[in-house]
C-alpha cells in the first residue's frame, strides 16, 4: 500500500512538473494529438480535392502530393517539410529525426488552413477560393496596358526603379521611428513585443446621445430580410442580377433567391443549396 501510495505521488509530481516545464503552445498540440480520429477525412480530402498554389503556398503543395502518394500509410522519412514552422518542429520531428505522422498530419493542416485563408493555396473549380491570379494581364497584353496604368497610378515602369524607391520610404520610416521611440508616449518596448498605447475614449455630448435616441425612436422595426426585399421593390436592384448564360432563368422569383443568398452572405451564416446554386448561375450586370 505504501509504495502504491508512492508511486501516485510520484505520478502527480511528474504531471506537475509536465505542466510547468511544457512551452505554452504545447497544451494546445496536446489537445490536438488526444484527437486523431477527427483527421479520418483528410485521406479523402486528399484523393477528392484539387488544389493549386502560388509560390509561397508551394512548400504546403508538395507536402499534400507527398501524402496523396503513400496513399494514407503517413509521411516516408524523405517527407517534404518547407512548410513546417518553427513553432510546429518539435511535433514534426522526433528526438531520433524521424518524421511523426500524427504531427506532419497536424502541420499540413494548419498549413493549409492559414494558406487559403491568405489564398497562397486555391480550389480549381472554385468561384469562392479560386486562384487569386484569374483575370491578371500577363504577356503581350500585360506589356501592352502597362505604361498607361503605371501612368495612372504615377508609377514606373521600370521595376527596380519602383522597388528602389519602396526601400527608400521604407527606410526614411524605420529611421524615424526608431529615433522617435524614446520620447513617444504611445509606444514603447516590451522584452520583445511592441506594445502601443490605447487611445483615450472621446466621451460623446450630451446632443449627440439625445440625437441618436430620436433617431432609435423613428427607425420602424423591422426584419432584416423585410427590409431588402422593400428596398428591392423600391428600387428594382435585383434587376441586376442576370444570368451567367446570358439567358433567363428557369427558377421562379429569383429576386427573392439573391436578396436571401445576400443577406446569408452579409450575415456571414451561408445559404441554401437552392438559393446558392441560383446566385452561382448568376452574374452582376457592369
Amino acid at each position: 500500500m505504501m509504495c502504491r501510495r508512492r508511486l501516485e505521488i510520484l505520478a502527480a509530481a511528474l504531471e506537475q512538473i509536465g505542466a510547468i516545464v511544457r512551452p505554452p503552445g504545447d497544451r494546445y498540440f496536446t489537445e490536438l494529438r488526444a484527437q486523431p480520429g477527427k483527421l479520418r477525412f483528410l485521406p479523402a480530402m486528399l484523393r477528392s480535392v484539387a488544389l493549386g498554389a502560388t509560390a509561397a503556398g508551394q512548400p504546403a503543395l508538395d507536402a499534400m502530393h507527398h501524402l496523396r502518394s503513400t496513399d494514407g500509410r503517413g509521411p516516408a522519412p524523405s517527407a517534404p517539410l518547407g512548410f513546417v514552422l518553427s513553432g510546429w518542429r518539435r511535433q514534426v520531428k522526433t528526438i531520433d529525426g524521424s518524421v511523426d505522422s500524427l504531427g506532419y498530419r497536424l502541420c499540413l493542416l494548419d498549413a493549409m488552413w492559414i494558406g487559403i485563408r491568405r489564398r497562397d493555396l486555391f480550389a480549381s473549380p472554385s468561384l469562392r477560393y479560386a486562384d487569386p491570379r484569374i483575370g491578371l494581364l500577363a504577356g503581350p497584353a500585360w506589356e501592352a496596358a502597362r505604361p498607361s496604368i503605371c501612368r495612372t497610378l504615377g508609377l514606373s515602369t521600370d521595376a527596380p526603379t519602383e522597388a528602389n524607391r519602396l526601400i527608400e520610404r521604407l527606410d526614411v520610416a524605420y529611421r524615424s521611428t526608431a529615433a522617435n521611440l524614446p520620447t513617444n508616449a504611445a509606444v514603447h518596448v516590451d522584452g520583445a513585443e511592441l506594445v502601443l498605447s490605447p487611445l483615450d475614449k472621446l466621451e460623446e455630448p450630451p446632443t449627440l446621445v439625445a440625437l441618436k435616441a430620436a433617431i432609435a425612436a423613428r427607425l420602424p422595426r423591422v426584419n432584416l430580410p423585410e427590409l431588402l426585399l422593400e428596398v428591392h421593390a423600391r428600387t428594382g436592384f435585383a434587376g441586376g442580377f442576370t444570368h451567367a448564360s446570358e439567358g433567363g432563368a428557369r427558377a421562379g422569383d429569383v429576386a427573392t433567391s439573391i436578396c436571401a443568398v445576400l443577406l446569408a452572405e452579409a450575415c456571414n451564416t451561408g445559404s441554401n443549396r437552392s438559393s446558392g446554386a441560383t446566385t452561382r448561375r448568376c452574374a452582376v450586370r457592369g
